[in-house]
């Protein structure tokens, strides 16, 4: 799997394509919006995608990054592993749990920051 950084990186176009990726792949959708909106009044929020049986009790979790720049590379690899991968069935009691964006104000500003702190 050959993932490369994206050309015209935005939080808006990876989280599109996240989205679509992990609909198509049959994952059940969770968002968690954030509660304040980007500089240009963007939605923005954190999606979590699970493939599999949602109460397995084993679980591999993929972040696509905490905060910065990693979050188009993270998101990059769990858009080419849903593309991939994703509509191979997985063994009994076990699950796949994406979480795309955890911190979407400073992802979509390439910051280590949150609202009120930085890093």
């Amino acid at each position: 799997m050959q993932t490369e950084f994206p050309t015209q990186p935005s939080y808006r176009s990876q989280r599109e394509q996240f989205l679509a990726t992990a609909t198509a792949a049959g994952a059940t959708l969770t968002e968690y919006p954030h509660p304040l909106k980007g500089p240009f009044g963007e939605h923005l929020s954190t999606d979590v995608a699970v493939l599999g049986d949602p109460g397995a009790k084993r679980l591999l979790i993929t972040l696509s990054g905490t905060h910065g720049v990693e979050g188009f590379y993270g998101s990059g690899c769990q858009i080419k592993w849903l593309q991939e991968l994703g509509k191979r069935s997985l063994p009994a009691d076990v699950a796949v749990v994406m979480i795309h964006a955890i911190n979407p104000w400073a992802w979509r500003g390439c910051a280590g920051s949150t609202k009120t702190t930085s890093t």
